[in-house]
């Protein structure tokens, strides 16, 4: 006897078991399908963490390159105080490598020998990520997941900010001879209105140390005497932003030319003070000193354009960092210089040096 028709669909007994069975397989990959996600899920936050450490380590560490070893062994020590850790802060990265090279394309070495012109960091990590559910489809009960990063100082040819609002005199015109400038010697930053130097005043002399070449003297007193190293608009505001903040109201860049432009004695005077005690370190008499004893922040630091003088009309041949003097040397008087040490190549934003030979404006950035 056929079944008796009622409302509605009619199911039979091997329809219902069919239903089961579709409902259990399609839970079953519901499921598969959720674990791999949360697998997958995991591998990505593991994959994140490990490239922003080693892109913050490597940063960290090409701005301790300074050109000798133990910048190098600081390097390594801001690469690793980054915040070694992933798992949102519970797990710690393995197999973490810190190789130095000279240009950024490498040869990397974890050790070299010397450390001049290694100015390229890479940084490498890599971590096991626990899985789950993938493990049911591939073997292992982990993932690694590696990264790897590269920074370096790279040398810039024009500055829109961050050079300071003084431009030397080049003393030579030789790159090769970084244009006679002397590592550890003192220059000028803005000359005297009146210069007293040699046999004219030999008791009265007001030329800065490094500076005290006949040739180089010279140039200074073709110079209108309130137009000698200052080159930056003259307002008192804007005085004070270049001095004090490394504003700039013009691109420098190499191979063109500064205008000099004065600017009043005291409000410059001042403005450096200012500056100089912005330092955590105001009292070492030399940039050496200042490096040894570690205290200092980096702003008695300025990175400045050096140029080739009135006869070569004023062109901007390199920049160079110059370290700034203590207070006491720097007097109101319009007779006095302003002086500050030359350190050689500067990277922007770093209480170093820089790790090049040739003197120049650097920034560190990742590459790679």
């Amino acid at each position: 006897m056929p079944p008796r028709k009622e409302r509605g669909v009619v199911c039979r007994r091997g329809e219902r078991g069919y239903i089961l069975l579709t409902t259990g397989l399609a839970a079953v990959a519901v499921l598969a399908m959720t674990g791999l996600a949360i697998d997958l899920a995991r591998i990505y936050v593991a994959k994140n963490e490990t490239q922003a450490f080693v892109d913050a380590a490597a940063i960290a560490a090409a701005l301790e390159l300074d050109g000798t070893l133990d910048g190098m062994n600081d390097a390594r020590t801001a690469a690793n105080d980054t915040g070694n850790a992933w798992n949102f802060g519970h797990g710690t990265f393995e197999n973490v490598t810190i190789e130095f090279a000279q240009t950024q394309d490498g040869p990397w070495e974890e050790n070299p020998l010397t450390a001049v012109d290694y100015r390229f960091v890479r940084v490498q990590a890599q971590v096991n990520v626990p899985i789950t559910f993938i493990r049911t489809v591939a073997e292992g009960a982990t993932r690694t997941v590696a990264a790897r990063a590269v920074a370096g100082q790279v040398q810039l040819t024009s500055v829109s900010q961050g050079a300071c609002p003084f431009s030397p005199l080049a003393h030579n015109d030789s790159a090769e001879d970084n244009y006679g400038m002397r590592r550890g010697r003192i220059y000028t930053l803005r000359w005297p209105s009146v210069i007293k130097y040699g046999n004219k005043n030999p008791d009265k002399d007001n030329v800065c140390a490094g500076d005290r070449v006949d040739g180089v003297v010279e140039m200074a007193e073709m110079m209108p005497s309130e137009y000698r190293g200052y080159i930056e608009e003259t307002s008192a505001d804007v005085i004070r932003k270049s001095i004090i903040y490394d504003y700039q109201t013009y691109t420098r860049a190499l191979q063109e030319s500064v205008e000099m432009t004065g600017g009043a004695k005291s409000t410059i005077q001042r403005a450096l003070v200012e500056r100089i005690r912005q330092d955590t370190d105001q009292a070492a008499a030399t940039y050496d000193d200042y490096v040894m004893k570690g205290k200092g922040n980096g702003r008695r630091i300025m990175i400045c354009p050096i140029n080739s003088g009135p006869l070569r009309g004023y062109q901007i041949v390199q920049f160079a960092s110059f370290f700034l003097l203590p207070v006491s040397e720097y007097q109101q008087s319009g007779i006095q210089p302003f002086c500050a040490e030359y350190i050689g190549s500067g990277v922007l934003g770093s209480d170093r040096k820089g790790a090049a030979s040739t003197p120049g404006f650097y920034v560190v950035r990742l590459v790679r």
